[in-house]
């Protein structure tokens, strides 16, 4: 029989970390978006936009 040699290292648990990779890249992605969005106001945010309002002049 072939297969695994004293000595040499298997992986049991793969799965894990590629899911665990996958989410820290979108923790990271989605905390940039908001950094970038608080450093960055869109013109509205930064006027103090009145989103919903309804005005009767």
């Amino acid at each position: 029989l072939s297969g695994v040699d004293v000595g040499e290292q298997v992986v049991t648990s793969a799965q894990f970390l590629l899911d665990s990779e996958s989410k820290l890249r979108e923790a990271t992605a989605k905390m940039l978006e908001t950094m970038n969005a608080e450093q960055n106001p869109t013109p509205n945010e930064e006027e103090g936009s009145s989103a919903g309002a309804h005005n009767h002049d």
